[in-house]
């Protein structure tokens, strides 16, 4: 099983103001969007689009979802995967992270003394050709993606 799932998903009770032990169950997630977008009921038609622009102004960019599972559940006899079918979704967050004052310079002075720079990252491939792009590190962009069960370089 994948330990890495790109995704959280907590399961929350809210008590209704009326009926003191009577509470609807609530599962919210956040994750990557290529993630949530796989578990969404219906995915807005502009959710790629919106989801790139960001990206490639530098965001990193989180989806949330939600999914009523309604007062008669018992949260403890249902699994993760059957709690996150057919979420909805609920909008981005993007995360703005400028650049270090100090990051061109010190990329800069590692290049013109002979260092080949490369930039490893966890973030999505769109944001981090941001990065490289503002910290002039490279002309072409390579990503390694997994592709039928291998890998493969993408320009």
């Amino acid at each position: 099983k994948q330990w890495y799932q790109r995704r959280v998903a907590i399961t929350a009770g809210v008590s209704k103001q009326d009926a003191a032990y009577n509470c609807e169950y609530v599962v919210m997630t956040k994750g990557a969007p290529e993630i949530i977008k796989s578990l969404l009921e219906e995915v807005p038609a502009d959710y790629d689009s919106t989801h790139k622009q960001y990206t490639l102004q530098g965001g990193r960019v989180i989806a949330l979802a939600r999914r009523s599972l309604g007062s008669d559940v018992s949260v403890r006899d249902i699994t993760r995967e059957q709690a996150e079918l057919k979420l909805h979704f609920c909008g981005f967050v993007v995360f703005s992270t400028p650049l270090k004052k100090e990051s061109k310079a010190a990329v800069a002075m590692l290049k013109e003394s002979s260092h080949y720079v490369v930039m490893i990252t966890g973030d999505s491939p769109l944001t981090a050709c941001y990065v490289a792009n503002q910290l002039k590190i490279t002309k072409k962009v390579l990503i390694l993606r997994e592709h039928d069960g291998g890998w493969r370089w993408k320009t």
